[in-house]
């Protein structure tokens, strides 16, 4: 995490994606936890708890309800940013091979959404 650029010092975690078939909402819940952590520790940025993260959104039009989870736009993305003083938001995203298991973790600029840092994980497993 030491390259991770200057300016970038509040921070969300706003997903894990991953196979809910192979990933558990428990376990993604821990490698995010986990991640968020490490991020913490190393002293670059300060990690920020939002609850906003994740969004259910709730629309009715002509007797059809419909459920949306997560950010429609990157505008509401930028107001969350603005919200709570964000400079990044992170995000992570997991998958599996039948033997290795792969994760991209990467922070966004808050205002611009330009992907300012990324960094690939992989392990094998036994």
């Amino acid at each position: 995490m030491a390259d991770i650029p200057p300016e970038i010092r509040r921070v969300a975690f706003i997903s894990m994606k991953a196979d809910r078939s192979v990933v558990s909402v428990p376990l993604a819940k821990q490698i995010q936890g986990k991640i968020e952590a490490k991020a913490a520790s190393a002293g670059k940025i300060t990690m920020v708890y939002a609850p906003e993260v994740k969004p259910i959104k709730v629309s009715a039009a002509e007797g059809v309800i419909t459920l949306s989870s997560g950010f429609q736009t990157s505008d509401e993305i930028k107001q969350l940013g603005d919200k709570l003083r964000l400079d990044g938001l992170m995000e992570g995203e997991m998958y599996f091979t039948s033997d290795t298991l792969y994760m991209n973790v990467r922070i966004f600029d808050a205002r611009n959404m330009a992907i300012v840092w990324s960094h690939e994980l992989s392990s094998v497993i036994p």
